[in-house]
Order: C-alpha cells, then sequence, then structure tokens
C-alpha cells in the first residue's frame, strides 16, 4: 500500500450533529471520513 497524502483523505461533519442532544453547540468534531488508498499489487518477491 503506498503511502497515504493530505490529499487522499477527506474528513467531514454531517449535516445537523450540532443538533443532536449532548453534542456541543460549536463542536468541529468529524463525523466521517473516506480515504483513498492505492494497492502496488503487481510486486513480485
Amino acid at each position: 500500500m503506498r503511502p497515504l497524502s493530505a490529499d487522499d483523505v477527506v474528513r467531514g461533519q454531517f449535516t445537523g450533529y450540532r443538533d443532536e442532544a449532548g453534542v456541543a453547540e460549536g463542536s468541529d468534531v468529524e463525523t466521517f471520513c473516506a480515504l483513498r488508498l492505492f494497492i502496488d499489487s503487481n510486486h513480485h518477491g
């Protein structure tokens, strides 16, 4: 697997998360992420 770069990662917060009970009004906690992975499978070793 190739190392991750900043361009391979997306983090965010679902709309409405701050409206949930117990969540701080200005919370910046991420509630999801997405990764792009590159797996080099042609390696012969």
